[in-house]
């Protein structure tokens, strides 16, 4: 042991070395990690995380200047990330339902209850499968450009261009966008029922998981949407089949300002990359809690049903037993975006007012 190492040994910490080092008292190393503090060998740095969200964002990093406490220092700044992070998250998740849905989309003003549709897709453990059916005009690419950014896992594609099973066993557990899904082939929407329906691809081989969200868009039959609900039904080009697969539809008209308050602004920057990073790993930890809804809201959801089934009788989807699990399913991702473990009354009514938004033409 050299001079200096001896002396180090013997300093001491000082008042924010040792709050630094409450971090890591459970440590099986803490000793080691003590000691190379007290050398100077490694040492803490307060860094900004850099993200919009919450106004202290400040956390701890590891530095050394020793090639051998490398991997010991990495360590440590998992151990702090992880910490940080779940202080952070507390903090946020109380402005998490109204400020992801403004991150979605920023091309497109208004289209709000579309927007939180998509924010709880991405918090969705159950399959929640959403169809955007939209005027010329609100390209799929604002959307799904947007939901790329933030889902962990994620693909786009084109219906046309889909001609096998492996996107959907590929992302397993994550999002899959489809764009121009009116041109999907006859053979994949065979694969696509039991894809939307059980999360799994039937093949010779055998059944494998594809527990996959699927984010479609279609433009409707030519190109812009008619006054009209009867001709507008015949404008969405989707089989019934597979519209009734879908927990929610969406008719984007551009010339419905009024009641939809759509319309289209000059491009956004994307997302800083802090900020992107930030709803990742938030997103991410949210998905890992399993949440439960009481049946005390049985009796409440089945009035709902009642009066979707007398109100909605028009359009191209029909309030059946499918727009009444789209309802539990969005109350489940509410709750879980707010890192809740148990549905509550207030996750229920936002996802009746979405699931209302989408029946309404």
């Amino acid at each position: 042991m050299g001079l200096f190492d001896w002396l180090g040994k013997l300093r001491r910490l000082s008042d924010d070395e040792r709050f630094c080092l409450e971090f890591f008292h459970h440590d099986e190393q803490y000793d080691l990690i003590k000691q190379c503090v007290k050398q100077g060998k490694i040492y803490f740095e307060s860094v900004k995380a850099g993200f919009s969200f919450l106004d202290e964002n400040d956390y701890l990093y590891v530095r050394t200047s020793e090639p051998a406490l490398q991997e010991l220092a990495d360590r440590m700044n998992a151990a702090l990330k992880q910490q940080f992070e779940h202080e952070w998250f507390h903090k946020f998740k109380d402005q998490a339902y109204e400020t992801i849905p403004r991150l979605l989309a920023r091309n497109v003003v208004g289209l709000d209850d579309v927007k939180k549709a998509l924010a709880l897709q991405l918090f969705s453990k159950e399959l929640l499968h959403i169809l955007l059916v939209n005027d010329e005009g609100l390209d799929a690419h604002y959307f799904f450009g947007s939901m790329e950014d933030l889902a962990n896992k994620a693909n786009c594609c084109i219906g046309s261009e889909l001609s096998d099973t492996s996107v959907f066993t590929m992302f397993d557990q994550g999002i899959v966008m489809i764009d121009a899904f009116d041109g999907v082939k006859r053979a994949v929407k065979q694969v696509l029922l039991p894809v939307m329906d059980h999360g799994i691809v039937d093949e010779e081989a055998g059944v494998r998981a594809a527990r996959v969200r699927i984010l479609a868009a279609a433009k409707p039959m030519g190109g812009r949407f008619s006054r009209t609900y009867e001709n507008l039904k015949r404008q969405v080009p989707v089989d019934p089949a597979l519209i009734h697969r879908f927990d929610l539809l969406f008719i984007n008209r551009l010339s419905d300002v009024a009641t939809r308050g759509a319309k289209l602004v000059a491009g956004f920057d994307n997302l800083k990359l802090a900020d992107r990073e930030f709803l990742k790993s938030y997103i991410q930890h949210a998905l890992h809690l399993d949440v439960l809804m009481s049946p005390e809201y049985d009796e409440h959801l089945v009035d709902f049903m009642e009066y979707l089934w007398t109100k909605y009788t028009r359009g191209p989807k029909e309030a059946n037993e499918r727009v009444l699990d789209a309802i539990k399913k969005l109350a489940k991702a509410s709750a879980r975006m707010e890192l809740r473990t148990t549905v509550e009354r207030r996750d229920v009514m936002r996802a009746e007012e979405i699931v209302e938004f989408s029946l309404r033409i």
